[in-house]
């Protein structure tokens, strides 16, 4: 113990940082993830010079605490604390922080110290929303805490997954995996693509391998269940110089999914939109919407539009042609005249 600083000091500090500073700290990072913000910064998850230099922790003997960051396959991170024995109960022997991005699971477990055990004196318990979730009895060992942790992890998908299944038929999971693409994935590279051209607008970049390389994209994306053999992606260069990658996915199945995406690229202007042709069930004319996504924002431009590339590529042209022009008095309904059906 360190001179002046009382053991109850002590105790109160690893109680804060174990199931409140840690927990606030994991659930920031996982808050940012699911909106797909970015500005989260992962470092501070295992920066221990960081924490420690906070005169809240004062107390604590950070010779005694080992923090590292564990990367295991399929994109899965764990960031794990240990924290020596603990001085009393419920103080945790360790703790994790399980990130799974592909399932979009980012949670935090504890090991805790117990006085009511029938075999090991700790606890395996999960931190959500200010709440304290126990699972069960387990050994103070760091390996079995984590197999212990995976299994109730790949429990969880499995229940999402059956749950998928009730609420959405059969292909349930081909759905999931196709909106990941659809929604998440590719804005999240004309995102990338963007940044990159703004921030170097003299730099090269190989455009067809970033945007529209499907073979990357398979090796990529954990789809186990997407045909891919449906999909085509190709660059068109229009006569302004400006460009359209085209996503071609085929008839969908349910909505809202895609059966056309376009990254519309116009660097004189500064221009980059995803614009997307979605399934819809609400509809008057025709059952597929244009919209748009802008990271994990989702437009609807209330245009209905026939499910042909040439007629929704016309409105795409349209929709960035009016953003360059803001005065013209743009509205949905001057977009719904003269688009035809060229079925």
């Amino acid at each position: 113990m360190f001179s002046g600083i009382t053991e109850n000091e002590e105790f109160e500090q690893l109680y804060f940082l174990q199931f409140k500073f840690l927990s606030a700290l994991t659930d920031s990072y996982a808050e940012d993830k699911l909106n797909d913000i970015g500005k989260f910064d992962e470092s501070k998850l295992t920066n221990k010079e960081l924490m420690s230099s906070q005169p809240l922790f004062n107390a604590i003997d950070w010779n005694k605490i080992k923090i590292e960051k564990k990367e295991l396959q399929n994109n899965v991170v764990e960031y794990i604390y240990d924290f020596g024995e603990p001085i009393d109960e419920p103080l945790c022997r360790f703790a994790i922080f399980y990130v799974d991005p592909n399932n979009d699971l980012y949670e935090y477990y504890t090991l805790q110290k117990s006085k009511e055990f029938k075999t090991y004196p700790y606890y395996i318990c999960k931190q959500e929303n200010g709440k304290n979730y126990e699972y069960g009895e387990c050994q103070p060992d760091l390996s079995i805490f984590e197999k212990t942790i995976q299994k109730l992890v790949e429990g969880k998908i499995k229940v999402i997954e059956q749950m998928l299944k009730v609420y959405q038929g059969s292909n349930a999971l081909e759905h999931q995996e196709l909106y990941q693409l659809e929604f998440k994935f590719l804005p999240k590279l004309c995102e990338i693509y963007e940044r990159e051209k703004r921030n170097n607008p003299d730099k090269e970049l190989d455009e067809d391998k970033l945007l529209i390389d499907l073979e990357k994209m398979k090796n990529t994306l954990p789809c186990k269940s997407i045909d891919w053999s449906k999909f085509k992606f190709w660059k068109k260069i229009l006569p302004n110089n400006a460009k359209e990658f085209i996503y071609d996915f085929g008839e969908p199945k349910n909505h809202p999914l895609c059966r056309f995406a376009i990254f519309y690229v116009d660097q004189l202007n500064g221009m980059f939109e995803y614009i997307t042709l979605e399934k819809t069930i609400d509809y008057k004319k025709f059952p597929f919407m244009v919209c748009g996504q802008k990271g994990p924002q989702h437009k609807n431009y209330g245009i209905e539009c026939s499910g042909d590339l040439e007629t929704f590529e016309k409105v795409a042209l349209e929709i960035v042609g009016k953003q360059l022009m803001p005065t013209t008095g743009f509205n949905s309904e001057t977009f719904s005249m003269g688009i035809k059906n060229n079925k």
